[in-house]
């Protein structure tokens, strides 16, 4: 039971982070510009890994987003 509602928690999380990202559009496909160039990688690759940041620093998307965007302006 615990872990059914830690994944349902982490599905939520996700799915407001990726929301908060298409809201902040610019910074986000602007660090996915960034990272798909780095990574050679196709823009759902990327997304995964600017998720993966985000996750690993309890930060949203958005922030991680903004700050590759921001370093590579």
């Amino acid at each position: 039971m615990l872990d059914a509602m830690m994944e349902q928690h982490r599905q939520v999380l996700g799915a407001e982070q990726i929301r908060t990202a298409l809201r902040s559009g610019s910074a986000t496909d602007r660090a996915l510009g960034v990272v798909m160039a780095q990574r050679h990688c196709d823009r759902a690759t990327a997304l995964g890994i600017l998720r993966e940041i985000a996750a690993r620093r309890r930060v949203a998307l958005a922030v991680v987003a903004a700050e590759i965007g921001g370093a590579a302006g």
